[in-house]
């Protein structure tokens, strides 16, 4: 029972991303000058959510995707939204849309180091710190009455 919860939740993930992003297409204006949308060709359960694989019309690439990566997380209700264009196919957009992070903790451990307290420092001086001149000491002269250091040979 809990296998086929499982996959009737990720099918339910997929189908709502599939929509959500032809609705940003839609509402974002990613579309052709004709009003056609690119084409969601599928969408695929992960490990932290979903794939979907975007097959663009002409006059819409990857770039205008990433674009919108921000409205596309706001749209998918996820964490975070991966734009990566095929390397052989131009036209063909993969947008991995992140939900879960499997590398998180599932609980809190607490750490017995922070029972333990920390010796209080000690309080500032109100008095501020005293600041005296600078005193210029006289290079000595030699009887010529040249510097000692600047004499030339």
């Amino acid at each position: 029972m809990a296998g086929f919860r499982r996959f009737a939740v990720r099918r339910f993930w997929c189908v709502l991303a599939r929509h959500r992003i032809q609705r940003l297409c839609y509402e974002a204006r990613l579309h052709t000058r004709s009003g056609r949308l690119p084409l969601v060709l599928w969408t695929r359960p992960t490990k932290v959510g979903e794939r979907a694989r975007i097959l663009c019309r002409a006059g819409i690439c990857a770039e205008d995707f990433e674009a919108h990566i921000g409205e596309l997380r706001a749209a998918c209700y996820a964490r975070e939204a991966r734009v990566t264009r095929n390397r052989r196919w131009s036209h063909l957009v993969t947008i991995d849309i992140i939900r879960r992070d499997t590398l998180a903790a599932g609980r809190h451990v607490p750490s017995p180091l922070m029972a333990t307290r920390r010796p209080t420092p000690a309080p500032l001086t109100a008095e501020p710190p005293v600041i005296t001149p600078l005193r210029i000491v006289p290079l000595a002269r030699e009887p010529d009455g040249e510097p000692a250091e600047t004499r030339h040979h």
